[in-house]
């Protein structure tokens, strides 16, 4: 994580920090909005919202933060354990698998036995 913190704002409901990011992106400045009562952060780059991952940039902001760990809103079910137990929906919360590849495999077990 190479982002620097250039600017803070306050806003009505919280913070926009300015960073700029000195990894891959030289000098690429992102705006990360934050909101301290809740620790909801958005980010310019988009990457939570697009691949469930937090960027460095919110990682950043998170990090000088009082936090033991991370808000489990930050926490997708994809990236977890539990992940092959629940149906996997796409972003606007279609249906993609209705059972979980755990269940299928015993359902074949089943029917073989």
């Amino acid at each position: 994580m190479d982002c620097e913190i250039e600017d803070r704002k306050p806003i009505d409901e919280g913070f926009i920090i300015t960073e700029v990011d000195n990894t891959r992106n030289k000098n690429k400045k992102r705006q990360v909005t934050y909101n301290p009562s809740n620790h909801m952060t958005h980010c310019s780059c988009k990457m939570f919202e697009c691949e469930g991952i937090l960027c460095c940039h919110i990682l950043s902001v998170l990090k000088g933060k009082p936090l033991r760990e991370l808000p489990s809103h930050y926490i997708v079910n994809r990236w977890t354990k539990m992940a092959a137990y629940k149906p996997i929906f796409d972003v606007d919360g279609t249906l993609l698998e209705g059972r979980s590849q755990i269940q299928q495999e015993d359902m074949l077990i089943s029917r073989t036995g």
